[in-house]
């Protein structure tokens, strides 16, 4: 049985690339009963290192975590759960559902006898609107200027990636669920020029195992023709480039900000899109202790009007969130622990779309 999965994704977890660009520098953990993935590990995350701070040993190194919380949310009709299988009409009011949240995570990094090259296995940090994965397998070098590349891959697993529906736009029953494939590949580099500066590049494709986008409203009295649904098809190309930086402001506070462009180019005009987001954050560090803080904002408009809605679509995306971290809580060596908040809100001037979330949770994390 496939778990029903939706997003969280924190900003305080390191990762294995840039700390200062990647969709807010997020690693993602699924929200469902219980569910294995890989995860940045939480220690000494919010804390920007400059090249060649890092305490790097030859061989493994791994990082398990244990993730809890629970989640208030008003998801979009187009999201994928239970409790938004069936709408009344397009323009239902959106369902507010609650779920807890508990995750296991793994991150693992081989690195070589020469202290430059590494392989690693982590969690994926795709742009939420174009899926979920649940690995990413990659290698990193750091050049004599210092500068780090890195290219990774991001495939898709059956039964571990995201689901949407079928038809979304069916009223009255129950809408399937299928998979949306996505693989993709990421480059890197980081310290650029000697600078703490971050670029990266992500380009992919998303497949729709079974497209049946409008077909509930085909040829129907105020529906749509075959023509027009064929704007609905949402399989395609996409990428993202994001350019960011880190800078400290003081001994103990940090700044990190990024900005980015995003696109899709679909089968169906109506679900291709562009635009632009950016985001802020701020690390304090005071002892043993982390207060990370972090605002994203991004906002994307399609390229022809929807044939469902008679509009062209334009989404205005706002996240915030706040972590408090704890290194080696009780003395326990080698461990962390950290405390999260979230909150996100898409909003569309289609309805349909709208959605909001609010997470609140804890991580344990054991490194070696």
């Amino acid at each position: 049985m496939k778990p029903q999965a939706t997003q969280y994704c924190p900003t305080n977890l390191e990762s294995k690339r840039s700390p200062a660009i990647s969709q807010a520098n997020r690693p993602c953990l699924i929200e469902t009963s219980i569910v294995l993935i890989t995860l940045s590990s939480a220690a000494g995350a919010a804390e920007p290192r400059a090249s060649g701070e890092d305490d790097i040993k030859p061989g493994f190194q791994t990082s398990l975590s244990v993730i809890l919380g629970a989640s208030q949310s008003k998801p979009s009709h187009a999201t994928t759960s239970d409790d938004n299988k069936s709408i009344d009409s397009l323009s239902s009011e959106h369902k507010e559902e609650s779920s807890g949240i508990f995750g296991l995570g793994a991150d693992v990094t081989y690195t070589f006898d020469n202290l430059q090259t590494q392989i690693f296995l982590t969690s994926p940090e795709l742009p939420a609107m174009f899926g979920e994965s649940m690995l990413e397998l990659g290698v990193s070098h750091r050049l004599a200027s210092d500068t780090k590349l890195s290219l990774s891959f991001i495939p898709f697993i059956s039964g571990a990636g995201s689901e949407v529906w079928e038809d979304p736009f069916l009223t009255g029953n129950d809408r399937k669920e299928t998979d949306q494939e996505t693989n993709a590949f990421r480059f890197a580099a980081e310290n650029i020029l000697q600078l703490p500066i971050s670029f990266e590049y992500i380009v992919g494709e998303i497949e729709i195992e079974n497209e049946a986008s409008g077909t509930s409203l085909l040829d129907e009295p105020g529906g749509i023709t075959s023509n027009e649904m064929k704007l609905l098809k949402r399989a395609g190309d996409f990428y993202q480039v994001s350019l960011g930086g880190s800078v400290p402001l003081t001994d103990s506070l940090f700044l990190s900000s990024q900005i980015s462009y995003t696109a899709l180019d679909a089968e169906g005009e109506a679900q291709s899109f562009g635009g632009y987001g950016a985001g802020v954050k701020l690390n304090y560090m005071f002892g043993k202790y982390v207060l990370t803080g972090g605002l994203n904002y991004d906002s994307f408009e399609f390229d022809a009007s929807h044939p469902v809605f008679d509009k062209v679509r334009e989404d205005d995306r706002l996240s915030a969130n706040v972590s408090f971290t704890i290194g080696e809580p009780l003395a326990f060596k080698n461990t962390h622990l950290t405390w999260f908040a979230s909150y996100s809100e898409a909003d569309s001037n289609i309805e349909f779309y709208d959605s909001e979330e609010a997470i609140l949770g804890a991580i344990v994390g054991y490194s070696f």
